[in-house]
């Protein structure tokens, strides 16, 4: 079983350009109600990302200006990435040890997709066996999965 049963039924992930300020993509997160953006560069491949929690770190640092400041400052940039046919399960331990809760799915070093946990454990939860989904359930649940993005 592959992740490109699991992004079947995925709209095309949201992104965001380089230069894009920080407040705007706030913005785009919370209007759209969510906590992970990709940030493209012009020719489509992948500069970083930004999540809710690297916002939360810059407010905490005491930064301002994040109306002129741009995403790819406080963006993650060294990005681990995933393809349509990896296993789900090596997926999620990958994101499990990395501690983070997104990873963009790439093929030919274009971006296909995003995988969340949430997303795993899903599926998870409709394909696999008892033993798996509380496997993937622990992790989630204690913690393990979560600090990070």
């Amino acid at each position: 079983m592959s992740l490109s049963e699991i992004l079947e039924n995925h709209s095309d992930p949201l992104s965001v350009e380089p230069d894009t300020s920080i407040a705007a993509a706030a913005k785009i997160m919370a209007d759209r109600r969510i906590g992970f953006l990709l940030i493209l560069n012009s020719d489509g491949s992948l500069h970083g990302v930004i999540s809710e929690r690297d916002i939360v770190r810059d407010v905490a640092a005491g930064n301002d200006g994040f109306d002129s400041r741009s995403v790819s400052g406080i963006a993650t940039r060294s990005v681990q990435t995933c393809s349509r046919n990896d296993d789900p399960h090596q997926v999620f331990d990958r994101m499990t040890k990395g501690k983070f809760r997104h990873m963009p799915v790439a093929e030919d070093g274009r971006i296909q997709g995003v995988v969340s946990m949430s997303d795993l454990l899903r599926h998870f939860e409709k394909a696999s066996s008892p033993d798996a989904r509380a496997k993937a359930f622990q992790a989630f649940f204690s913690g393990d999965a979560v600090p990070g993005g």
